[in-house]
């Protein structure tokens, strides 16, 4: 054997010891990336992010990108939220397109985003007074009748407009609450002790037309039945008249209700003074209002910002007219 022979012989051996065994490598290595192209790759231990590639159909990606839960609408992507009118936002551009007047591509986006701005600043206030209305919703009237002074029996029956600082009982309303109540007492006075069955009610309710008129009302409303009075000869209804505890009861219940009416409008700036340190004092409204605040002063800076651009790229454009005329008369 020469030395060309020694040489390509110590070549082969390198690759492999003999001819098969280099073909069976060859092999394995050809099916082993077939294989590789075929099997999906390795995704790495599902944890909470890793494995997570996330929907991968058109409408699993519409439907992931309502998962996040908005709150105030103020970092909404979108141009218009669901609730607000596309063509009162149309009417809105046209006049801040009207006002501004942009002269080309650069100042109708300055135009543009100056507008969203406007448009989208109040969506901080609404969202501080919703979630104002939100908490005083949630006040017992229990509480500011305790705080006004009324009794605890009172206090059961506190009505729901103690809290509604724009309720308003007109003078006529308060002086007919006033003399029901009149009734009441009277009535009372004149009922034999623990003797309820002997009680003349039609008598009564001729005596006291007004008290009975509301107490019918109020029954209605309760949404007892039946009704007080029959309709057809306007007499107390049977099922009544055999129950005498349960129109003393309602009765006392009603002038109780009447009560808060007769003080509601003199003791509403009590009510209000009281009301207001509740809510300053709510750990709610000191956690959702705050930053919402912060983003309107942010939303409220930015459209000013886009007027002082619009302002300074008329101005550069009127210097660079300028050099532009000196440049011809030169």
């Amino acid at each position: 054997m020469n030395l060309d022979q020694h040489l390509r012989a110590d070549e082969h051996n390198e690759e492999s010891s003999t001819p098969r065994e280099a073909h069976e490598v060859n092999v394995v290595t050809d099916a082993t990336q077939e294989q590789a192209a075929v099997l999906p790759p390795k995704r790495g231990k599902k944890g909470k992010y890793q494995g997570q590639t996330g929907p991968r159909s058109k409408r699993g990606k519409e439907q992931s990108s309502k998962n996040a839960k908005m709150i105030h609408g103020l970092r909404a992507k979108k141009l218009l939220l669901p609730f607000e009118d596309p063509l009162e936002y149309e009417a809105h551009m046209q006049r801040v397109m009207r006002i501004l007047n942009p002269q080309d591509v650069i100042e109708i986006d300055i135009a543009h985003a100056y507008g969203y701005a406007v448009w989208t600043s109040p969506r901080s206030e609404v969202y501080r007074q919703s979630v104002a209305h939100q908490y005083i919703e949630q006040i017992d009237p229990s509480k500011i009748a305790k705080k006004l002074g009324f009794s605890s029996l009172h206090c059961l029956s506190a009505p729901a407009f103690l809290k509604d600082l724009n309720h308003v009982i007109t003078p006529e309303r308060i002086q007919l609450a006033q003399l029901i109540v009149n009734q009441h007492k009277n009535l009372r006075k004149g009922l034999p002790q623990e003797d309820y069955e002997s009680m003349d009610w039609g008598k009564a309710v001729k005596l006291y037309p007004e008290l009975f008129s509301e107490l019918a009302k109020w029954i209605a409303k309760e949404g007892y039945s039946p009704p007080f009075f029959n309709e057809e000869d306007g007499q107390i209804q049977a099922e009544w008249l055999n129950d005498h505890e349960c129109i003393l009861k309602n009765l006392t219940t009603l002038a109780r209700f009447l009560d808060f009416e007769i003080a509601f409008m003199d003791r509403k700036p009590e009510i209000r003074a009281y009301v207001e340190q509740l809510f300053w004092q709510s750990h709610h409204f000191v956690a959702q209002g705050i930053g919402c605040g912060d983003h309107f002063v942010k939303v409220q800076n930015l459209t000013f910002t886009q007027l002082e651009r619009l302002l300074m790229y008329r101005k550069m454009k009127r210097t660079l007219a300028n050099k532009e005329e000196e440049v011809e008369e030169g």
